[in-house]
């Protein structure tokens, strides 16, 4: 099993080249999630091996321009909120092409239902079919679920429902849009509903229906942490790696539920998050190692 894995909120803030030099130990990863920030991607990580590939994520940059306007997002319902959300997109195909220009093979962008509220799943379709439609080399397309709204709680995204984006991606298939398909990111889920077996159902669910493409393993706690509030999406190690919070729900028996559930899919990776300080590169990337044996051995 062959791993892409975020390791870009365990960096440190220094001696970045040397923590992905020792991530090139690695022999289970094969690549990188790399963010795609509100304006541009970063440079191909100093220190990662040349010959790694890459998944990019539009979740930072989603996010931040969210903050900046509440109606931004490839499912609003304003039109210039959606037009905003198409150009921010278009600029990440520029930065996937920048990518291979320079040699870095991009196996997936991972795209996201905002905004929360002003959104519809007719007008996510539509962004989708506009972007399928653009020349992207061999690049998938993959829509990340994040949490949807639920009653008597804050949501940290609240966009649009697992089942409204298993549809769209379901219909864009039947109109012979190959390329797509849906990505579980196992915290998200499961901050949607305060239960671990949403991760499962959902899995299945997607699988079922033919839309599954990937899972990604990323934990959460009921209780405040170090990472910060209950239910924070701050990317908790599994309780099994050294210095997670003991009240982590992602754990080894999880792991081996969900990839049982998802059976074999294209993408399988983690991305955590690892306190600034007190730890070296060394030991930050003995840590992601942590998660990598966790998954590759998961019983």
């Amino acid at each position: 099993m062959s791993l892409i894995v975020g390791a870009y909120p365990a960096q440190p803030e220094q001696l970045q080249q040397h923590f992905h030099q020792e991530l090139g130990s690695i022999s289970s990863i094969r690549g990188l999630e790399l963010p795609y920030g509100p304006y541009g991607g970063s440079p191909w990580p100093a220190g990662a091996p040349e010959g790694w590939s890459a998944v990019v994520t539009a979740i930072p940059g989603t996010m931040k321009r969210l903050s900046e306007a509440p109606t931004f997002g490839l499912a609003s319902r304003d039109g210039d909120g959606r037009r905003a959300a198409l150009q921010f997109v278009s600029g990440l195909r520029d930065y996937v092409f920048r990518l291979a220009d320079e040699g870095h093979s991009v196996e997936a962008i991972e795209l996201h239902s905002a905004p929360p509220l002003y959104s519809s799943a007719l007008c996510f379709e539509e962004s989708l079919k506009e972007i399928l439609d653009w020349e992207w080399g061999g690049t998938r397309l993959l829509v990340e679920h994040c949490d949807a709204p639920r009653r008597g709680s804050k949501p940290e995204k609240g966009f649009l429902t697992f089942d409204a984006e298993v549809n769209v991606v379901a219909s864009l298939q039947d109109q012979g849009w190959g390329q797509v398909g849906i990505v579980v990111n196992w915290a998200r889920s499961v901050i949607e509903s305060g239960d671990t077996g949403t991760a499962v159902e959902h899995l299945a669910q997607a699988r079922e229906a033919g839309v599954l493409a990937g899972v990604m393993f990323s934990g959460c706690s009921p209780e405040s942490t170090e990472f910060g509030y209950a239910w924070i999406d701050a990317h908790l190690p599994a309780v099994e790696v050294d210095g997670a919070p003991q009240s982590s729900l992602l754990n080894r028996a999880e792991v081996q539920r969900c990839l049982a559930a998802a059976g074999p899919v294209a993408i399988i990776g983690f991305k955590i998050g690892l306190p600034q300080q007190g730890l070296s590169a060394k030991e930050r990337a003995g840590r992601l190692q942590q998660m990598c044996e966790l998954i590759e051995r998961p019983s």
